[in-house]
């Protein structure tokens, strides 16, 4: 009778612990198709010009958080309207039917997933969310500002402007730095896309040998930015202005602080500088100012999100976009600028003194596309 109970027990174990695996595989299995399904169905907006009408193909579908959001808003209309319209997978984004929009002509999916190898539609483009540009300090930068009519005149408003540098790694300056100068001005500056590093992290990158060159005026520090070196790589970035007030910025606070700090690490032996992140779109005023006042050029891009672009319709809205707005995208791995134009244009050579200043930028592969309008 004894050994007849030890077996049942014994059994019941056994029975027991099947159960318990079964229920392990259960829960295990139902995680990932729930995450599965949250990477592949997801909250879909509509952004829309305000004085949107139908007719006009002037839609964008967005996938993504609120920063980028508002952002590629901003890009594609001065002023928009952005609505929840559902749940959606991604499929149906990319490739959409009337029951979603029967008129976009884009839609924008932000997204960790590097997908250029796998694009094969003409319309179709991955798009990193930031791309990265480095000044050259070993060339005769002096020569190359003095040839440069943009550069001239910022340098014109540094020497008028009559700053004063100060360089510092004193913890108490860079409260000062964070709370007045930083926070303020790229909120004042970027609004609703403001994407601002919080204050423990860029501390904590302060603190591991970081410094701040800070520009003064009428015996104020009106404006800083943050030089952080890194192995071989010496970085500005992070810069702000005091309270956000763009009165210094009119006045040279922002040149200043690119002169300033180009001069200071060529002053250190510096042969390389990183001028931070910009957007990928070349009409970005942040990228163009850097490109064209100090010689800047691309490369590199980051590696932690992209913009899955597609266009979907030949819209007057689509062609309008486009064609302002040329962009990096990735192609193989590499950086390429896509610059969009009619068909007529390209037939009469307009496009080679573009081409030209894009691999002055540091971006020598260009497509060029073009609109099939009669």
């Amino acid at each position: 009778m004894n050994i007849r109970s030890l077996q049942m027990t014994n059994s019941l174990k056994w029975i027991n612990c099947l159960i318990d695996i079964c229920n392990s595989l259960k829960s295990r299995i139902i995680h990932i198709m729930e995450r599965v399904f949250s990477i592949l169905r997801k909250e879909v907006w509509l952004l829309e010009a305000v004085d949107a009408n139908d007719l006009n193909n002037n839609s964008v579908l967005f996938i993504g958080n609120t920063q980028e959001m508002h952002y590629i808003s901003r890009l594609f209309f001065n002023d928009y309207t952005q609505r929840l319209i559902g749940r959606h997978w991604l499929w149906q984004v990319l490739f959409p039917k009337r029951k979603i929009h029967k008129t976009c002509s884009f839609s924008v999916i932000q997204t960790g997933w590097k997908s250029d190898k796998f694009i094969r539609s003409k319309r179709m483009f991955c798009v990193p969310t930031w791309v990265f540009g480095s000044v050259d300090l070993t060339a005769d930068f002096d020569a190359q500002l003095r040839n440069n009519k943009s550069a001239k005149r910022n340098l014109r408003k540094v020497k008028n402007g009559h700053f004063e540098v100060e360089v510092s790694s004193d913890p108490l300056l860079f409260e000062e730095f964070y709370y007045k100068m930083y926070q303020p001005y790229i909120y004042k500056r970027y609004g609703e896309c403001a994407i601002d590093m919080s204050y423990n992290r860029l501390k904590g990158q302060f603190v591991n040998g970081s410094e701040i060159l800070f520009v003064i005026k009428e015996s104020q520090r009106i404006a800083g930015t943050m030089i952080c070196y890194k192995d071989d790589n010496t970085v500005a970035y992070e810069l702000g202005v005091r309270d956000g007030d763009f009165r210094w910025v009119e006045q040279g606070a922002i040149s200043a602080l690119y002169f300033n700090t180009i001069n200071y690490c060529r002053s250190k032996g510096i042969k390389k500088l990183s001028l931070g992140g910009s957007r990928p779109f070349l009409s970005d005023g942040v990228l163009n100012y850097k490109l064209r006042n100090w010689n800047m050029k691309v490369d590199d891009y980051s590696k932690t999100f992209y913009f899955l672009i597609k266009q979907h319709r030949q819209s007057n809205f689509a062609q309008d976009f486009l064609s302002k707005n040329p962009f990096i995208s990735l192609k193989n791995g590499d950086m390429v600028v896509n610059t969009f134009y009619l068909k007529k244009d390209k037939e009469n050579n307009v496009t080679k003194d573009t081409e030209a200043k894009f691999i002055k930028y540091g971006l020598p592969k260009v497509d060029v596309h073009c609109f099939d309008v009669k």
